[in-house]
């Protein structure tokens, strides 16, 4: 059996450090592996949101190299980082790199290592195929390892949900979605001059630039913004169980085309439908009319969101379609295994 060390640059309540380093490292220990994770923090500085490894998680990957077997970074590539992954290289440990952003894309010193990082690792493990394509120019060893869902957290609220206002919701971090919420704003402004809903954000976590995205709505239909700061993972599914429809706008960006869809897959569990714009991996997540619509146009989205509004029948059919998806291709069971035994493959 193995010993192996996570460094990632997000602390423990990050959601993705939870579906991914959590999760994983759960089915590690199953299957008899020693497993530490050494977290990250988060930092505001300017303004801006970052994230990065602790100076204490450095220091005792240090230490723990040589009794360990397998380092695994998770989307850290500073260069403190990437001299522990040379050192565990120089030791023959094997080296794994995670990634669930698009690192390589953010040109600043705390990333500035991820090429090294890619070319020095055995396996890395990507979240999306705009990730996977990236990596695979730096290591041959490339597998898409998908956004995980805790399918016993997000499960159906139970019972058909009737009601003349539906519910259109949005799930995700609001410090930095402004402008993908705004592709859907003149939808809504049309869909609004012939129906009723309301527009549920989780959450908008009190940015600005969001409140002004949706002024001109706010006149025609009751738009809440949800929390103004971040709750821990178990609280979600709470706070989303009125949605009627889920959302998931996005700019078609590089940056776009790399995420991983995984609030898509979170409202699929729930056995929500999802309207998403037709970007990057949103594009392999939804199967188009049957669990969900890709929206690749101001127009699409008005009439997919029409039709869902005014069918429920057809909310639960896509919501019941999604659900099984999930359970069969992106749980925590399912990708926790995955992810273990492509790690026991690099082992002697």
């Amino acid at each position: 059996m193995a010993n192996v060390v996570f460094v990632t640059d997000g602390s423990p309540l990050t959601q993705s450090v939870v579906h991914r380093v959590g999760y994983a490292a759960g089915y590690l220990e199953q299957h008899g592996h020693q497993v530490r994770i050494l977290y990250g923090r988060e930092q505001t500085l300017v303004g801006r949101r970052f994230t990065r490894p602790r100076f204490s998680s450095w220091f005792r990957a240090l230490l723990m190299i040589p009794a360990s077997d397998v380092l695994v970074i998770h989307r850290a590539g500073d260069p403190a980082t990437g001299a522990i992954a040379a050192l565990a290289k120089w030791r023959r440990k094997r080296l794994v790199i995670d990634l669930d952003d698009a690192v390589y894309l953010n040109r600043n010193p705390l990333t500035i290592s991820i090429n090294y990082l890619l070319r020095s690792s055995e396996l890395v493990t990507a979240s999306s195929r705009a990730i996977a394509n990236y990596a695979r120019r730096c290591c041959q060893n490339v597998q898409i390892m998908p956004a995980v869902v805790d399918t016993d957290l997000f499960t159906p609220r139970g019972g058909s949900r009737k009601t003349s206002v539906p519910t259109i919701g949005w799930l995700g971090d609001g410090r930095v979605h402004a402008e993908n919420l705004r592709v859907i704003l003149n939808p809504l402004l049309d869909l609004a001059k012939r129906h009723k809903f309301r527009l549920k954000l989780v959450s908008a976590l009190g940015n600005r630039k969001i409140y002004d995205v949706f002024k001109e709505l706010e006149r025609h239909v009751e738009v809440d913004y949800g929390l103004k700061q971040w709750v821990e993972i178990s609280r979600i599914p709470d706070l989303i169980k009125d949605f009627d429809i889920s959302v998931m706008p996005l700019v078609d960006t590089a940056y776009s085309r790399a995420k991983a869809g995984q609030k898509i897959l979170e409202s699929m569990s729930m056995g929500l439908p999802v309207v998403a714009s037709a970007v990057g991996e949103n594009r392999f997540l939804l199967s188009h009319g049957s669990d969900g619509f890709l929206a690749d146009s101001e127009e699409a989205w008005v009439r997919f969101l029409t039709e869902l509004m005014l069918d429920p029948e057809l909310r639960e059919r896509m919501g019941a379609e999604g659900r099984k998806k999930v359970m069969t291709k992106y749980s925590r069971e399912v990708c926790g295994e995955l992810f273990a035994r492509s790690l026991e493959a690099l082992l002697p």
